[in-house]
């Protein structure tokens, strides 16, 4: 009917109007924070642990993507963790002081803010949940030394109590309730056992988006293959990873 047709029709420019404001306030939230002395958000440097240029939010957009596309743990950022958590700390003084009349101000710079909040959340804990999946592998013999070194502090901890917990779990639903007397003790620990302490499928397919012409290398197959910059390609993960430490390309 024209009135369903007028409806639809209503509806379909309130969600334009929407997206056209969504995308204007995310483009000009970070250049307003860039050009105000008081909004440490943006490209610029401040001083207090980032480098000068660094577009922080573009970084940790990357840090988020690659972390989670990434079948292995990848080495933990705690220097821009803690750079952003400084940067969001003085953005939420300075969207405090801002007076009454600046409303639309404190929505971009607010807008912004959760934006960030948004991503250093789920990188950290897209981390904790590849954590407690390698947690078994990581504390096995069978763990890559690098591997545990991209473990912050904390996360150790985290991977040692989730290992211990499980390793309790067995013991207790499995060990007490059977004879274990001509069992060798190595045997009881989860992490002697292979198929529970696998680690990372590092063969895996992974899409990447390159952001710079890389040199020609060599798949594990035997195949050459050269990458350029805005190219999207599908390869195994162990051939990337040395094009993601470098940031030559992001996973995608």
């Amino acid at each position: 009917s024209s009135a369903d047709r007028g409806g639809a029709n209503r509806a379909d420019a309130l969600a334009a109007r929407c997206v056209l404001s969504t995308s204007a306030l995310s483009s000009s939230a970070p250049s307003s924070m860039a050009s105000s002395s008081s909004a440490p958000l943006g490209t610029e440097g401040d001083g207090d642990g980032g480098a000068d240029g660094v577009d922080v939010p573009a970084e940790l957009r990357a840090a988020f993507t690659n972390e989670r596309c990434a079948p292995e743990l990848l080495p933990h950022r705690d220097d821009l963790v803690q750079h952003v958590l400084r940067l969001c700390e003085a953005q939420q003084e300075a969207v405090a002081a801002m007076g009454e009349g600046e409303t639309l101000k404190r929505g971009m710079y607010e807008t912004e803010l959760d934006r960030l909040k948004f991503m250093l959340v789920g990188y950290l804990r897209t981390r904790l949940r590849k954590i407690g999946t390698l947690a078994i592998h990581l504390g096995s013999e069978q763990a890559n030394p690098e591997a545990i070194q991209c473990l912050s502090e904390q996360e150790k901890v985290f991977a040692s109590g989730y290992t211990k917990l499980c390793q309790e779990h067995v013991d207790r639903c499995v060990w007490d309730l059977v004879d274990t007397s001509r069992l060798p003790e190595q045997l009881k620990h989860i992490t002697a056992v292979k198929a529970v302490a696998a680690g990372p499928k590092l063969d895996a397919h992974v899409f990447c988006r390159v952001l710079r012409d890389c040199p020609p290398f060599t798949l594990p197959e035997g195949d050459q293959v050269e990458l350029f910059a805005g190219e999207v390609a599908l390869l195994r993960y162990e051939a990337l990873k040395p094009l993601v430490d470098d940031g030559s390309v992001v996973l995608v």
